[in-house]
C-alpha cells in the first residue's frame, strides 16, 4: 500500500489491488477514510469527515496530484512487469 503523502495528520495512499480502477487516492485521518478520484479530483465519499477536513484533504490531493499520478503509473508498470525475466 504505497504512501503518497503525510501532512497535517492526513495520510494519502492507494492500494495495489485497486490498480484496475481509475486513478484515485485514499486519504485517512483519525481512523476515517475518504476516497478521491484524481482526474478530475472528486470526492467519492465523505468518510465521516467534517467539511473543514474534507476541504483540507482535497487541497492535499491537489497539492500532491503529480506525485499521486507518478506513483500510480509506476505501480501499474511494476505490476505489468512482475514475473518477467530478462
Amino acid at each position: 500500500m504505497p504512501k503518497v503523502f503525510e501532512e497535517s495528520g492526513f495520510i494519502g495512499r492507494f492500494y495495489m489491488a485497486d490498480l484496475d480502477e481509475p486513478t484515485h487516492v485514499h486519504v485517512t485521518k483519525d481512523g476515517k477514510e475518504i476516497k478521491f478520484w484524481i482526474s478530475p479530483i472528486t470526492c467519492v465519499n465523505s468518510g465521516g469527515f467534517s467539511r473543514r477536513d474534507l476541504r483540507q484533504a482535497e487541497e492535499l490531493v491537489q497539492k500532491y496530484h503529480s506525485d499521486i499520478l507518478n506513483l500510480w503509473h509506476a505501480a501499474e508498470e511494476a505490476r505489468r512487469n512482475a514475473g518477467r525475466t530478462s
